[in-house]
């Protein structure tokens, strides 16, 4: 959601740290929720802010 409200940091922060946890890059985070979602639309730099 390029456009929307900014992630809460308490929420950003626990992204990355669960990234870090897997060993996820965001790029891979983000084809990730692309296959779970169904969307193609997911982007990394969706994913960094």
């Amino acid at each position: 959601m390029p456009h929307g409200k900014p992630v809460a940091p308490g929420v950003a922060t626990a992204i990355r740290e669960l990234r870090g946890h897997l060993g996820w890059s965001q790029s891979q985070l983000a084809a990730e929720v692309c296959r779970v979602s169904g969307r193609d639309t997911v982007t990394r730099e969706t994913v960094s802010r």
